[in-house]
C-alpha cells in the first residue's frame, strides 16, 4: 500500500512540474521563445547553460536539474575549473 501511495504521490509531482514547465513557456515572449529555439537565449531552469537544450526537470530526472546529461555536466566543471 505504501508503494502504490509513493507511486501515485510521484506522479502527482511529475504532472505538477510538466504544468509549470509548459506555464513558464507560455509566459515568455515571441522573441523570447524564438530566442530559445535558435540557441541565443539561455532561459535559467528550462535550459542548459552548456548546450542550450531544453531540460525537463523531474521526468527520469532531478526536480533540481540543471544541466541535459552527464557530459554537459562534466563540460561545465571542467570550464569552472580553467576559469581564474
Amino acid at each position: 500500500m505504501a508503494r502504490a501511495y509513493r507511486r501515485r504521490v510521484r506522479m502527482v509531482d511529475r504532472y505538477d512540474r510538466g504544468r509549470r514547465i509548459v506555464h513558464a513557456f507560455a509566459d515568455l515572449t515571441r522573441a523570447e521563445k524564438a530566442g530559445i529555439a535558435s540557441g541565443a537565449l539561455i532561459v535559467p531552469g528550462i535550459q542548459c547553460p552548456v548546450c542550450r537544450r531544453v531540460v525537463w526537470q523531474g521526468v527520469r530526472r532531478r526536480a533540481d536539474a540543471v544541466y541535459c546529461s552527464a557530459a554537459c555536466k562534466s563540460k561545465a566543471a571542467r570550464q569552472r575549473r580553467r576559469q581564474p
